[in-house]
């Protein structure tokens, strides 16, 4: 199975939980691929069965917090 249907598995799997984000495709600190869960905290009992992987790759669960959309237009830039 590829790291993109692993993925797409996965998102189908979370897509009902309100704490859940997104789920990503990337390499590992090992350079294997892995999936990464991004989500608004890691505090959550089914995100404990992820440490055993899914469908053979590794989970990173990211917790980055609720996402809040900039104001309405505001022109900043990253550095200015």
């Amino acid at each position: 199975m590829s790291p993109e249907r692993a993925a797409s598995l996965l998102d189908a799997e979370l897509r009902p939980y309100p704490w859940y984000l997104s789920v990503g495709v990337g390499n590992a600190a090992d350079g294997r691929p892995a999936l990464f869960v991004y989500t608004k905290s890691a505090r959550h009992r089914e995100l404990a069965r992820l440490d055993r992987g899914w469908h053979g790759f590794k989970v990173i669960v990211k917790a980055v917090g609720s996402m809040r959309p900039i104001a309405a237009g505001s022109r900043q830039v990253a550095g200015r």
